[in-house]
């Protein structure tokens, strides 16, 4: 944190926005708090905001910029984390390359933050657009998301997956290089979800409601670890570039004067992946939709589907799935929702903050301590008890045919 007080001061900033707005810009004032994310809200960044007041040289008055400053994790094992996972490489390749790329195209709409200035050293470190100046709102995460916003999420996911197609097909060369999955052999997301699936079976295999799902779980955890490690090479025949990490701390939302939904805007594209649409869309059900409203997927699932194709059109791209096609790609792509359930989902259920990090989940096995929480708190375990038929009616539980 010294080293980033130490770089945010006005010569910087004067830099910043000669650079962005290409004129020269005189820096009145800088005001940084650390307000963005409580904690336990943000493992793998800090957030800073930032107001400044500036003017131009030409005259015109005093005008303010507010910025959102994201830097690595003060935290030293959750920034290991960090690098082990190359999160900011990913995200400032999109934010550096593709975005604008994709601003560039004949059809747009706003995604993401304005992107000011980023770098990867001596601190990686970037420069966003405050979208909660410019109205745009977070949602609480444990609640999870209700029918109309669910229904907004997927038509700003289709823009944004159908514009990456045309850009595709502009330049086959620029989104194949998206191909790091978020599970590895060893890594940090695998090791949470093998203590999460332990926990899993270990607690719930007595309840009569799901026994014959835990006795199926039990014997193919090896199975689907192999899956959702081998997720991204799997054949497609349509294929997107996803966020990647689409949950509902990583997705704002602007209302109208009548507290309706009127644009969605994306940040985080930290673990974005060029694959099949539907790891997006397992990731987004699994980890942001609220319980009531789960019976209704196949609503959701139609109305990206209906505004992919629409929007395919739109950018006249020869790619477009067929209807069967999609989902036989859901149901293949299944072991992914479920790996978010059990990587993702204890931490956006838990309401404990103290403690709340990545190293106290995994060394601390107490029955007071975070995991524990995380795992056993009723919110969770509600969650899970709807997602053990749920995925087990996809077949990821069952054996594959000899």
């Amino acid at each position: 944190m010294a080293l980033l007080q130490k770089l945010l001061n006005k010569s910087f900033f004067e830099s910043v926005l000669n650079q962005y707005y290409k004129q020269n810009v005189a820096i009145n004032n800088v005001h940084i708090t650390n307000d963005v994310s409580p904690a336990g809200e943000s493992f793998c960044s800090t957030l800073s905001r930032i107001k400044v007041d500036y003017s131009f040289d030409d005259g015109g008055g005093q005008r303010t910029l507010w910025m959102v400053c994201k830097s690595c994790p003060e935290d030293e094992y959750q920034a290991g984390f960090v690098r082990e996972m190359k999160m900011f490489d990913c995200e400032l390749e999109m934010y550096g390359n593709i975005i604008p790329l994709l601003s560039r195209l004949d059809y747009r709409e706003k995604m993401s933050p304005i992107a000011y200035w980023f770098c990867s050293a001596p601190l990686p470190m970037m420069l966003l657009e405050d979208l909660s100046a410019v109205n745009y709102k977070l949602t609480e995460r444990r609640r999870g998301l209700d029918l109309e916003h669910c229904l907004s999420v997927v038509e700003k996911l289709a823009y944004f997956h159908s514009a990456s197609v045309a850009l595709h097909e502009k330049d086959p060369n620029v989104l194949p290089q998206f191909t790091r999955s978020l599970f590895e052999e060893s890594n940090t997301p695998t090791k949470i979800f093998s203590i999460t699936y332990d926990e899993i079976v270990k607690h719930l295999q007595n309840r009569p409601d799901v026994k014959k799902h835990i006795q199926k779980m039990k014997l193919a955890k090896d199975r689907i670890l192999t899956e959702l490690c081998n997720v991204h090479k799997r054949d497609c025949d349509f294929k997107v570039l996803n966020h990647g990490d689409c949950w509902i701390n990583n997705i704002m939302f602007r209302y109208n004067n009548r507290g309706v939904v009127s644009d969605v805007a994306f940040v985080d594209y930290a673990l974005s992946c060029f694959s099949s649409p539907c790891i997006d869309l397992h990731y987004f059900l699994t980890s942001s939709v609220n319980l009531e409203i789960r019976p209704k997927y196949s609503t959701i699932i139609d109305h990206y589907f209906d505004n992919l194709t629409r929007l395919l059109r739109k950018f006249r791209t020869k790619s477009m799935p067929t209807r069967e096609q999609f989902d036989a790609d859901f149901r293949t792509f299944s072991s992914y929702g479920f790996g978010t359930a059990l990587l993702v989902l204890p931490f956006i259920k838990s309401n404990q903050t103290e403690g709340a990090t990545i190293e106290a989940f995994l060394e601390d096995e107490s029955p007071t301590g975070y995991r524990y929480h995380a795992i056993n708190n009723e919110q969770y375990v509600k969650e899970i008890l709807h997602f053990l038929p749920f995925y087990h009616s996809l077949g990821i539980f069952d054996q594959p045919a000899k």
